[in-house]
């Protein structure tokens, strides 16, 4: 195999692993969702390091990016006060608002197709040096960090309420 043929090799795969990461994410964003708490609350507590993480390096190369975390808490208030909830013979489920979903699912998707894009294209350049990856990145952040915290708050409530 030639050298010209690596980086080719490394977008494909790069694109492969991607797709099937967003697929596997859509199938928990639509229809009615298990209430699991603990999986909840690890998935929370890993958010909220990578947050932190990104929050740091935000403040370090331009804190106008923080402008994104409200977007996301804001739109995190909106999906969880659209959220449905049902008691089951399974238990628990909840099943998220499809519009936000949806547009959710478009802001990510759409900021990996024009980073792609840009890579076949121009010189690659660092993620955090581009402030509406940087931006994006800690929008969904925030918004999967309130609106988990938000279902496993209520979740619990409503098994202790059943």
């Amino acid at each position: 195999m030639t050298d010209e043929w690596q980086p080719t090799l490394l977008l494909t795969g790069l694109v492969l692993f991607i797709a099937f990461r967003l697929y596997r994410r859509s199938r928990k964003m639509f229809g009615p969702q298990p209430f699991k708490p603990i999986r909840k609350s690890l998935r929370l507590a890993l958010i909220f390091v990578v947050t932190t993480a990104f929050v740091g390096m935000s403040m370090v190369i331009g804190p106008v990016r923080l402008l994104a975390i409200p977007v996301g808490m804001g739109l995190a208030i909106y999906a969880d006060s659209t959220t449905l909830w049902a008691q089951t013979d399974d238990g628990l489920t909840y099943e998220p608002n499809a519009m936000v979903s949806i547009a959710v699912l478009a802001l990510i998707v759409g900021r990996i197709g024009a980073r792609v894009a840009r890579m076949t294209t121009e010189e690659v350049i660092e993620p955090f040096q581009s402030p509406w990856t940087t931006a994006l990145l800690l929008g969904v952040f925030s918004y999967y960090l309130c609106y988990d915290g938000m279902i496993l708050y209520r979740g619990l409530r409503l098994r202790e309420i059943a």
